[in-house]
């Protein structure tokens, strides 16, 4: 039986342009301006501390991105910003990956009291690490602190996510990350949104929407970040970052 290679993928550039900006008086704010976000919506509940292990933090260090696509294998150092470097690829690789149902095998279950994984005592948890209460935490594998805030979340209406993704490691942003959302009622009822766009700003945050909510309840909403990236290596860029969120 042959073993697939792997292969990192090649850096690229980031390109910031400079962007005119408007006198101030009524006409402020163009189309581009974040609308009005908040974290009404995450489910209040323990604050996350898997990370921390008898009062020690765990900081998972980032390598490079391997990809099993049957390519030749080659090695890109963090500590020259391969992860950032890999990443930023990545995120081109996987420029049509952004729909719901990423990964579905190992999920939990998003009902409240139905398996869900992240209930602490008799909960089941999934391949991705426990579904986080608030609106704030760390991935499954303690690489990276998650916040996120959205848009209105009301049942049938788009909803926007915004979400920064800080390295536990070095304290620097991920970049790069493309992140793709996974949401889903239960293992059974996802989103009906396909195709979920994204777009990155500087200092790792992303814009991830809109997505629907057809129905209410609480919902489990999942961050992937460097989806194309092989999670087999521990310090693989790939990580998972899940939370509660109630749609009324």
């Amino acid at each position: 039986m042959s073993i697939p290679q792997r292969r990192i993928l090649s850096s690229s550039a980031f390109v910031w342009a400079l962007a005119l900006v408007a006198p101030s008086g009524a006409g402020c704010g163009g189309s581009d301006s974040q609308p009005p976000t908040s974290t009404a919506a995450a489910v209040t509940g323990p604050a996350d501390m898997h990370c921390i292990d008898n009062g020690v933090e765990i900081n998972q260090a980032i390598g490079m991105c391997l990809v099993d696509d049957g390519g030749t294998t080659a090695a890109l150092s963090a500590d020259d910003g391969g992860a950032d470097a890999a990443s930023t690829d990545a995120a081109a690789a996987a420029a049509d990956a952004g729909s719901s149902g990423v990964d579905t095998g190992g999920s939990d279950d998003g009902g409240a009291g139905d398996g869900d994984g992240g209930d602490d005592g008799g909960g089941t948890t999934s391949d991705y690490g426990p579904t986080l209460y608030n609106a704030e935490g760390d991935d499954d594998d303690c690489k990276y602190h998650v916040t996120w805030t959205s848009t209105a979340v009301k049942e049938n209406v788009g909803v926007t996510f915004y979400v920064t993704a800080i390295r536990r490691a070095d304290g620097e942003p991920a970049t790069g990350a493309d992140v793709v959302l996974e949401v889903y009622r239960t293992t059974t009822h996802p989103t009906p949104s396909l195709d979920i766009p994204n777009t990155e700003s500087a200092g790792g945050k992303y814009k991830v929407g809109p997505v629907i909510f057809d129905e209410p309840g609480i919902w489990t909403v999942r961050f992937h970040f460097y989806e194309t990236c092989s999670d087999e290596p521990a310090d693989s860029p790939h990580g998972h970052a899940a939370f509660r969120v109630n749609v009324p």
